[in-house]
């Protein structure tokens, strides 16, 4: 055997050596690889599964968010339309007010909103009234009796009708104005429009 085949066996011995090695070195890098790529693999199902449900519970708020402002427009909107049907029912109660002013039925009713502030003041008083009313209520005080000075002031107040009395004094004073009558059935109204929308 010649130096040259012993050499050449001696590197064949380490090649292999060596090969088998680095084999073995990269079948244990591959391994780490893989398990690495496993554990990480589940780590991004993880991850992605926690996106997903931030996600689904973001959207699921915003739904709710969507829903909730948007009925709160509705609602707002609703309410807006009854306050216009209300204060479109008062205008045409006001037209229908001058319409019947020379009539009987608006003298009884000044007389029953006269008694009734009479009641409540039960002394000396001053009736206030619009420039209007002045004449029917001066012709209902003579036919009234009562055990006190009922007297209309000469200066004529800005109301759509009815009366404001006062006491002589002036410590009580009682509005009877059909402004504040209509004011009082605005809520009323108001409740029976809702049911309308409610049904």
């Amino acid at each position: 055997m010649s130096d040259y085949s012993a050499l050449r066996r001696t590197i064949d011995t380490v090649v292999s050596q060596v090969e088998s090695e680095l084999v073995d070195k990269i079948d244990s890098s591959y391994n780490d690889a893989l398990n690495k790529l496993r554990s990480s693999r589940s780590m991004l199902e993880n991850e992605y599964n926690k996106i997903i449900n931030d996600a689904n519970k973001q959207a699921a708020n915003l739904k709710r968010q969507i829903i909730g402002s948007s009925s709160i427009n509705a609602r707002n909107k609703q309410l807006l339309i009854i306050e216009d049907a209300v204060n479109k029912v008062f205008e045409e109660v006001k037209k229908r007010i001058n319409i019947i002013r020379d009539s009987n039925e608006y003298a009884l009713l000044l007389n029953d909103l006269l008694e009734d502030a009479i009641k409540v003041i039960n002394s000396d008083l001053i009736i206030e009234c619009n420039k209007e009313d002045m004449p029917l209520i001066s012709n209902l005080i003579p036919k009234l009796s009562y055990p006190f000075d009922i007297m209309v002031s000469d200066e004529p107040i800005n109301i759509l009708g009815g009366l404001r009395v006062r006491s002589r004094d002036g410590s009580i004073v009682y509005e009877n104005t059909l402004e504040r009558r209509i004011e009082r059935l605005k809520p009323l109204i108001k409740k029976d429009i809702v049911g309308l929308f409610v049904k």
